[in-house]
């Protein structure tokens, strides 16, 4: 019985010895297999035993700095997260390990070895190693992505600053206005403790403070320093000091040694009653960076941006800042353009408004004179007609022919004068009338003129040549006016020619037709 029992359990004992070996095999080629893909792979692997690193793959430990060597057995998971992002690093282990989380869907950061950060996105899985937990997961490195996005965002957000500062002027906003909304959003974009915005005067000499935009923790510092609200005035800046020099080299200027932020903050309160507090605000501020950015228009300083913060700045923000300081200058100087013109504008219609009331003014006093006048001529031209008239009439007999001449040029001029009584008044009444424009035809219009003229002068003899005269858009009456006077100086000054000769006529010039009278009379001087 007992050997029977004996043989019977040698095949189960070497069976049980073939079963383990194979299952060894099994887990040395699946280790091999895990170990072969790992370390080829691009992405971090990694396998976690009692919350430090058990394993970790080359790609793992060159996306931190480290070798694989140096973080197996040495780094908690935990204590390789960034120190912003370690309480949160800390409850998703938590989660993992309760079996409830298996990735982590927003990127977090991870310390690289010379301290900078790796933002990454994780994928892990619980398991068991030997009856203990374990965790295996990847770590992608998604820095480069996180980076860019965070580039287009700023370069969203300073589009969305600039469109703002556009979209206030067009809507007729003054500078008053639109300087404060400036220092907030820059404010706000770059995180600092205060922005303040300086601007160049109109007269080119001073650089005034226009708006100190403050953070709400900073502003708190300061009032507890003071015992008061900060003064909101604007304080001119002298033309001289750190920030004139920022302005006058047209650009931007970091600023990070303590004693110079001191005189920075300093140069342009020499004016002001908190001079003396200011040593303890500029302690109680810990301001590390000063960045003064020039805005700049065609070589014309235009004002100036200055921006400090608690944390180091560098040639990122910097560039950024410098990148749109040159369309906020356009935009400053073309509300100020804009402004100017609407002051001439405004100054130029008062100016009209006083011209044409001094003219209505003037017309109305002339109108009067020349009714005055008239008045006062008519009476005595009546008496000088009628007796010429009488004599002509009456006594014609006792008077010699040369008399009788005499008195018919009397009476001839008698009647010009009672005529240039109707032109003056006519004319006092056309100055006061709008112009009523009307297409008219000014071939009719000077014919009109000349046989009027010819039966008012006699000057039968003179040659007057008619050109080609186009239509034109114009007053009839005064157009009427104005063909009387120049044909009538021009028959005037002709007739005591041999070969008395009047032409009117036109010529283009541009896009304008230019219409003339022209004689070969007595000329003079136009000068």
């Amino acid at each position: 019985m007992h050997m029977k029992s004996l043989e019977g359990r040698i095949p189960r004992s070497a069976r049980l010895s073939y079963t383990r070996s194979t299952a060894w095999q099994r887990l040395r080629e699946s280790e091999v297999r895990f170990r072969t893909l790992a370390e080829a792979s691009q992405a971090g692997v990694y396998i976690v035993l009692d919350r430090q690193y058990d394993y970790v793959n080359p790609a793992y430990a060159k996306m931190l700095g480290y070798t694989p060597e140096e973080m197996i057995h040495t780094f908690d998971i935990v204590d390789l997260a960034h120190r912003e992002d370690r309480e949160r690093a800390a409850l998703n282990l938590g989660r993992r390990l309760g079996g409830g989380l298996d990735s982590v869907g927003t990127p977090y950061r991870l310390l690289h070895k010379d301290g900078s950060a790796v933002y990454v996105e994780a994928l892990s899985r619980l398991v068991t190693i030997g009856g203990r937990w374990a965790m295996i997961g990847t770590v992608v490195d998604v820095t480069a992505r996180v980076e860019t996005e965070a580039r287009l965002q700023q370069r969203t957000d300073d589009l969305a600053l600039l469109n703002m500062l556009h979209e206030s002027i067009n809507q007729g906003q003054g500078l008053e206005s639109i300087i404060p909304q400036l220092a907030s959003e820059v404010k706000r974009l770059f995180e600092c403790e205060n922005a303040t915005v300086y601007l160049v005067n109109e007269a080119g000499d001073q650089l005034e403070m226009a708006e100190l935009s403050y953070s709400p923790s900073t502003l708190g510092r300061i009032e507890s320093i003071l015992h008061d609200r900060i003064p909101r005035v604007a304080l001119p800046l002298e033309l001289g000091g750190i920030h004139a020099e920022a302005l006058r080299g047209g650009k931007p200027k970091l600023i990070q040694d303590p004693e110079t932020i001191r005189r920075m903050m300093t140069e342009h309160a020499h004016h002001s009653p908190f001079r003396r507090l200011i040593p303890a605000l500029v302690g109680a501020l810990n301001i590390t960076s000063v960045l003064l950015v020039p805005f700049v228009l065609e070589d014309q300083p235009v004002g100036l941006l200055s921006v400090s913060t608690l944390k180091a700045l560098g040639e990122e923000e910097l560039s950024r800042l410098e990148a749109i300081a040159g369309s906020i200058s356009v935009a400053i100087m073309r509300k100020r353009t804009e402004d100017r013109m609407r002051r001439l504008n405004e100054e130029l219609e008062e100016r009209v408004r006083a011209r044409t009331q001094a003219l209505e003014t003037a017309n109305r006093e002339l109108e009067a004179f020349s009714y005055s006048v008239s008045h006062d001529l008519r009476a005595p031209l009546r008496a000088i007609d009628g007796f010429s008239r009488i004599l002509a009439e009456e006594h014609a007999a006792q008077l010699p022919a040369e008399g009788i001449r005499y008195l018919a040029l009397v009476r001839d001029s008698t009647k010009r004068m009672g005529r240039l009584i109707d032109d003056l008044l006519a004319f006092a009444r056309i100055t006061r009338q709008p112009l009523a424009t009307h297409p008219v035809d000014p071939d009719k219009v000077a014919r009109a003129a000349v046989r009027e003229l010819v039966a008012e002068t006699g000057n039968g003899k003179a040659q007057v040549e008619i050109g080609t005269l186009p239509p034109a858009t114009a007053d009839p009456g005064l157009l009427k006016v104005v063909m009387i006077n120049l044909l009538g100086n021009a028959l005037k000054f002709t007739r005591h020619e041999p070969d008395p000769r009047v032409e009117v006529g036109s010529l283009q010039r541009s896009d304008q037709t230019v219409y003339f009278v022209r004689d070969n009379g007595v000329g003079f001087d136009m000068q």
